[in-house]
């Protein structure tokens, strides 16, 4: 039997949760195209957030930590799905949060988020059109610890089979006190303070293979 997470471990599952969605929900894309976009992330510029602290929304650097340094994003967005792999420099079995967000033409918004609390892995997707939540169904994600990857593939049809996605990418490793955690911003330099960490990078455009 899988142990259950403690309430520690999900509260610091909430906290995250909202974290991240409330950075993404305040980025601002750019404009590009291509098929199978690829990016490099920087390195050493992890942020570590504060969960008892209100005021801590820039977060404080830390240019040491590995466990939650992105290092690379490829997205492929196909006719019947969009698939992301994101790279991380030490994908330990730590406590920790993967989110892909996608979002396309018109007010569709959807994504994945990855949770792994006392070694147990929760997926859970969504998409929003016009204020309404739903579940994504047949969206998919894993964490591979030993390739130091995580993987997720969203269907198209969630998304509306748009002409074109963009993509925001996060990874967060909560500290074993379930109170703070390690958070990089696959497509943003976290060590640069302009602005807070709310505004989140996004892909240029991706459009449909």
């Amino acid at each position: 039997m899988l142990p259950r997470p403690t309430a520690t471990a999900l509260a610091a599952r909430t906290a995250l949760t909202a974290l991240l969605t409330g950075a993404v929900l305040a980025g601002a894309p750019t404009s590009a195209h291509a098929e199978t976009w690829k990016h490099r992330d920087a390195t050493g510029d992890v942020v570590v957030f504060d969960f008892e602290d209100e005021a801590d929304e820039d977060g404080t650097p830390a240019p040491a930590n590995r466990t939650a340094d992105i290092r690379s994003v490829s997205v492929r967005h196909a006719a019947r799905a969009v698939r992301a792999v994101v790279r991380v420099r030490d994908l330990r079995r730590h406590d920790q949060v993967a989110t892909v967000y996608l979002r396309g033409p018109g007010d569709r918004f959807g994504g994945v988020q990855l949770t792994r609390v006392a070694g147990r892995t929760h997926v859970d997707s969504f998409v929003e059109v016009e204020g309404t939540e739903t579940r994504c169904t047949g969206a998919r994600g894993h964490l591979r610890p030993g390739a130091d990857r995580f993987v997720v593939v969203v269907p198209t049809d969630c998304l509306g089979r748009p002409a074109w996605v963009r993509a925001a990418v996060s990874y967060g490793v909560v500290a074993p006190d379930g109170l703070g955690v390690a958070l990089d911003d696959g497509l943003r330099d976290g060590s640069r303070r302009d602005g807070g960490y709310g505004r989140t990078g996004w892909s240029p455009r991706i459009d449909v293979d």
